[in-house]
């Protein structure tokens, strides 16, 4: 029996969201396969395993193949399976000598800000973000990589000098690769940072630590999804800081937060 919050969720996702996201939204309250579904979450692929972004539709984006991976684990298909085995291979042919990732420069005047080449938070962020999904895929040297080239940018308050979703995305991927005291640093920051989180990011956060191997009961993720829940609207939404248009992929993530790992 799923609760009042869930419930809501589940009603806007069912009356605003395409077929593939309400097969998505059954698979994260029943832990059911999805067969045909997973296949539409990775059209698009192109032919070095990446994904375009919006922004620049002929090129293969760090940013946007993560994102992809998000929508399939959603649909039930985790990075290590072997559907997904040339989309991380994509992502880790892309990672720099000192362990980074970054947008190619060529794409500097396109980018959003939150991907911007030769942006040290952008290259805090993408770094984070695949180093999670390398991780997730099984790649662990790749990982440790990324975990070194963080780990060199703690600043004195514990934190990375970058976006909060950069810091959430370290934290996982540090707790995943056992660097725990990294880890509890980050943490203790965005503990501090709670309040000042989205809906939508504070669903991301939770889902990213609970996937690293985080207790569902942790102080952080029991008051981030206090919080998610007081940020639900009345439609059942967990809106977006990414606009409207988003609402949908914000309140699956929120439906995952709430429900915790299924697998």
């Amino acid at each position: 029996m799923i609760d009042s919050a869930l419930e809501r969720a589940a009603g806007f996702v069912r009356r605003a969201g395409t077929p593939s996201e309400q097969a998505r939204l059954d698979y994260l309250l029943s832990g059911r396969s999805l067969g045909a579904t997973v296949v539409a979450v990775l059209t698009g692929q192109r032919a070095d395993g990446g994904f375009s972004p919006p922004w620049s539709p002929n090129y293969s984006s760090i940013d946007a193949t993560c994102f992809r991976l998000a929508q399939a684990e959603q649909a039930g298909l985790h990075p290590n399976q072997p559907e997904l085995s040339s989309v991380v291979a994509f992502l880790v042919r892309r990672q720099s000598c000192d362990g980074s990732w970054e947008e190619d420069v060529a794409q500097a005047a396109f980018a959003p800000h939150w991907a911007k080449p030769g942006d040290s938070m952008a290259q805090a962020y993408l770094t984070a973000n695949a180093g999670l999904w390398v991780m997730r895929g099984g790649i662990h040297d790749s990982a440790g990589r990324a975990v070194n080239f963080l780990n060199d940018r703690l600043d004195s308050d514990g934190a990375i000098p970058s976006f909060l979703h950069a810091n959430w995305l370290a934290a996982a991927l540090f707790w995943g690769m056992e660097d725990r005291a990294s880890a509890g640093s980050v943490m203790k920051y965005l503990l501090r940072r709670v309040s000042d989180m989205s809906a939508s990011g504070l669903a991301w956060m939770v889902v990213s630590l609970l996937v690293s191997g985080v207790a569902p009961d942790h102080e952080l993720i029991s008051e981030a999804r206090s919080m998610l829940r007081l940020n639900q609207r009345d439609d059942g939404a967990f809106p977006s800081e990414d606009g409207p248009a988003h609402d949908v992929y914000s309140t699956l993530e929120a439906v995952h937060a709430l429900v915790g790992q299924l697998n």
